[in-house]
This record gives structure tokens, C-alpha cells and sequence, in this order.
């Protein structure tokens, strides 16, 4: 957070985003964790009907959990290419005041 505050990339408008993006990155991690567990020790161990229930609905649940938070960084600007794109324009800020102070060198 601070080091998007210091880029000037988020304001307290972004906050409640950035939580919902917090928010759902803890629950991912919970979920790997879960399946981490659910796996058994000895690759040829077959999980149980239950257990792959689970497995089934863990994986599921991983995927719209990442496809949430690709959806949420995208609003919050933390994707790459949003970065890039915000970094773009204060490049040409600067360029556009050197051009003004010394004219087309």
C-alpha cells in the first residue's frame, strides 16, 4: 500500500477495493492450504469419493477466487499493464514541462 501511495497509483477512494482484493487473496491461500492437506502423501493413496468431493469443490472455488482477483486488480490498477499505463502518463508530464521551460530541444 505504501509503495502504491508513493507512486501516486491509489487514493482512499481504492481502499475498499484493495480490501476486497486482500480479502479474496487470504481466502485463495486458505483454499491451497486445504488442498495441500486434502492430497495424499504417497502418490498412489486414492482419495476417497468425500475427499474428492472436496478436492472437486476446492478447485473450483480456487479458480473463481484467482478469476475475482484478476478482476479486482484490474480495477485497482495493479496489473502491469496498468502500472505501465500510469507510469506512461507521468513520463509525459515531464516531458510535456521540459518542452514548455526549454522548448522543442
Amino acid at each position: 500500500m505504501k509503495e502504491l501511495k508513493k507512486a501516486g497509483l491509489i487514493c482512499n477512494l481504492d481502499r475498499n477495493n484493495l480490501g476486497l482484493y486482500c480479502n479474496c487473496f487470504s481466502d485463495y491461500l486458505r483454499v491451497c492450504r486445504k488442498l495441500r492437506d486434502l492430497l495424499p502423501d504417497d502418490e498412489r493413496e486414492i482419495l476417497s469419493d468425500d475427499d474428492m468431493d472436496q478436492f472437486s469443490s476446492l478447485i473450483r472455488l480456487r479458480k473463481t477466487l484467482i478469476d475475482d482477483m484478476m478482476k479486482i486488480s484490474r480495477t485497482c490498477g495493479l496489473t502491469l499493464d496498468s502500472r505501465l499505463k500510469a507510469g506512461q502518463l507521468k513520463v509525459d508530464k515531464v516531458a510535456d514541462a521540459i518542452e514548455d521551460a526549454f522548448g522543442d530541444i
